[in-house]
């Protein structure tokens, strides 16, 4: 037991302070990484330092998150590896002292002892293949959980994407009604500014006609007319046009930004619920070894081991 203890302070032990190491240095990179971006950025450039000081925060947070789970599924595979040649070699020890007591009977002609060694042996040989049975066989199990669960899981988050793209789809329908109902009102708006300024000129004509105007005054007036109502179309149009292009990009980029978050945001909880399964599989694999220990535990500390155990 104690070269057992002793490996895993020296492998496993040392194994997971590598690793802690090497995290560290990933993170201090990254940080590092971070300091160079904002001095890039002008200090009085406040609204770009804010938003890679936000976008850096959240790169920290994922990194320490991930750090974290790497870390501990690391730990638990090793320990689970440990756990499992440490009760193969516990059996292989066990094996080889019952083979040594059944042959020092033989030699010594002592026929109840060689019986009694060799029929703990066998003994042994059946807990060892009914260990290997129901380890490989919850493993298989295992295993074929953690398939079905993916396979839903996958099919769930296609499921959740399309229904979420349709909501999309029917946001951008309504969306465009409203676009098109306030292009609508522009249009309507630039009619009305059209008919007041035909009010004005059939005004001015009738103030010329009163006066006793001459008809040079009056295609004066019409041309200044025409003019102007071509530079208010030509103003309406344009404000019409730049409108509608800010809207346009406005809605896409709103779009863009709806449909990114919420496919990562279902692709998040996908990722969740695949590490908490794994998580899940993981604790089960660890209840398999622990069972098969104890049990081991038992055929080393049988009555039989009394009398002498190599280790």
């Amino acid at each position: 037991m104690k070269r057992f203890d002793e490996e895993k302070r020296d492998v496993v032990d040392k194994a997971v302070t590598d690793l802690e190491n090497r995290l560290k240095s990933e993170r201090k990179q990254l940080t590092d990484k971070h300091a160079t971006e904002l001095a890039a950025i002008p200090e009085d450039d406040e609204e770009a330092r804010a938003d890679i000081l936000n976008r850096q925060q959240q790169e920290l947070i994922e990194f320490d998150k991930n750090a974290s789970a790497e870390k501990a599924a690391f730990l638990q595979e090793s320990m689970l590896d440990w756990e499992t040649r440490r009760s193969d070699a516990l059996l292989d020890l066990r094996r080889k002292h019952l083979q040594e007591l059944a042959k020092h009977a033989q030699d010594a002609n002592v026929a109840s002892a060689k019986e009694e060694a060799e029929t703990n042996l066998r003994e042994l040989e059946n807990v060892r293949g009914q260990l290997e049975q129901d380890r490989e066989s919850a493993l298989r199990e295992l295993d074929e959980q953690k398939q079905r669960f993916e396979v839903e899981q996958e099919q769930k988050m296609s499921a959740e994407i399309a229904q979420f793209e349709s909501t999309l789809a029917a946001e951008r329908e309504k969306e465009a009604d409203r676009q098109k109902k306030m292009m609508e009102s522009l249009s309507k708006r630039k009619e009305e500014l059209l008919a007041e300024a035909e009010k004005r000129k059939q005004e001015k004509l009738k103030a010329l006609k009163d006066q006793g105007a001459s008809s040079e005054d009056t295609q004066e007036l019409l041309n200044q007319h025409a003019e102007e109502v071509q530079r208010l179309a030509n103003k309406l149009d344009a404000d019409k046009l730049r409108q509608q292009q800010k809207l346009q990009e406005q809605l896409q980029k709103r779009r863009r930004k709806q449909k990114n978050q919420g496919i990562e945001m279902i692709k998040e909880n996908y990722r969740k619920s695949i590490d908490d399964k794994d998580n899940e599989i993981k604790q089960k694999l660890m209840e398999v070894h622990a069972q098969s220990a104890s049990k081991i535990d038992a055929v080393i500390s049988s009555p039989a081991a009394a009398s002498g155990d190599p280790t």
